[in-house]
């Protein structure tokens, strides 16, 4: 479901062969696809994937959303299937702007919501091989706020100041 089972075979098929494909994260943008309520068949579904990739040591980075909620009342998944189920692999991200904002259509939440990630007049690349500010609801799927020292532990360093 998701492409979350593919990438969970992906790890077991490689860890079995010397871990060439060590799969630490997953970045999936998907904001319920008609998830009303985590007890519905399909949300079960999609919560089961997600639980299983925890089990395989992969994190789940979700979006928020984007319906300017408050997801600790009203629920948004995946996001809110950490609050939830108490399921500790998600990592559920607002979007804030390029003055460090919240976003004005971000969802937001204080129990539900981990950390805001840049997402809406960011520059960026463009297809023409250039620069630009997009608002674009698509960029946001563009960032993933995984901590680098998980790809490179040994080449990062944090000393207190």
């Amino acid at each position: 479901m998701y492409g979350i089972e593919f990438v969970v075979q992906v790890k077991q098929f490689f860890a079995t062969r010397g871990g060439l494909a060590n799969v630490r994260v997953i970045n999936l943008s998907s904001n319920g696809h008609g998830c009303d309520s985590s007890y519905e068949v399909g949300c079960m579904e999609y919560y089961k994937e997600i639980q299983k990739a925890g089990d395989n040591g992969m994190l789940f980075v979700a979006s928020a959303g984007n319906n300017g909620i408050d997801i600790s009342m009203a629920a948004s998944y995946p996001a809110s299937f950490s609050a939830i189920f108490g399921q500790t692999n998600i990592l559920a991200v607002a979007s804030t702007d390029n003055k460090d904002s919240l976003a004005w259509d971000s969802n937001y939440g204080a129990t539900v919501v981990d950390l805001a990630a840049p997402g809406v007049n960011i520059l960026s690349t463009n297809i023409s091989g250039g620069y630009q500010f997009d608002a674009a609801p698509p960029l946001r799927r563009r960032t993933s706020p995984v901590p680098l020292s998980w790809f490179f532990p040994h080449a990062i360093r944090i000393r207190p100041v």
